[in-house]
């Protein structure tokens, strides 16, 4: 849930997850952001994590955690072709494998107003004895009208076991007061997961 000024924004977001049928995790998020200058935006998101499972022990670290932590990034957009980012995630490194401290940047190019060309990348900096790893992805998006057409493809390395290569494709329908779109996921190369992505939006105007 978002709601937006030309100069500040605000959101509310909470992620419930059931994962092996009985571990029950909750993220309940808050989120703020502002224009600081022409092309130059803040963010920041706190952020309340209730996660069960195994707790760290012996150098491993677990699931388990209870507490808070904040994300932070900033936007700059120093030409409209040009969008950059850079976002730091779980800041204050909590004691969990599910939210770990992590540092993300990516770069956009807007050519023309229907053709969208981005890349980004994200460092998971505590989970790996080896060191940081990396997941890096890019995309494509055009918009035919009010239908976005849209490919991607992720390398992550960001994985327990081996890394993955993902290729997403996707469309959908964006109206002034509706969007509807969705995507398919298939990783190609060291997993062979197919995810499907369905997204709904309403957009409501105050007078």
């Amino acid at each position: 849930m978002v709601d937006s000024t030309r100069k500040v924004g605000a959101g509310l977001a909470y992620h419930y997850s059931l994962l092996d049928g009985d571990t029950r995790n909750h993220d309940f998020r808050i989120s703020l952001g502002a224009a600081l200058a022409e092309g130059v935006s803040l963010g920041v998101t706190g952020r309340y994590l209730d996660y069960v499972g195994a707790p760290t022990a012996n150098g491993v670290r677990g699931s388990a955690f209870s507490g808070f932590t904040v994300d932070v990034g900033i936007a700059l957009k120093p030409w409209s072709w040009l969008a950059l980012g850079v976002t730091g995630y779980s800041l204050s490194n909590p004691d969990t494998a599910l939210s770990p401290l992590s540092i993300g940047g990516g770069i956009g190019i807007i050519p023309i107003d229907t053709l969208h060309l981005v890349a980004d990348t994200v460092w998971d900096v505590t989970s790996f004895a080896d060191g940081p790893r990396a997941r890096w992805s890019g995309g494509v998006e055009l918009l035919a009208s009010r239908v976005p057409l849209r490919l991607g493809y992720t390398y992550d390395d960001i994985r327990l076991n081996n890394p993955v290569h993902l290729i997403t494709a996707g469309l959908g329908y964006i109206d002034q007061m509706f969007a509807v779109e969705a995507a398919l996921r298939q990783e190609v190369h060291g997993g062979s997961q197919t995810t499907l992505l369905l997204n709904l939006r309403y957009f409501h105007r105050l007078l």
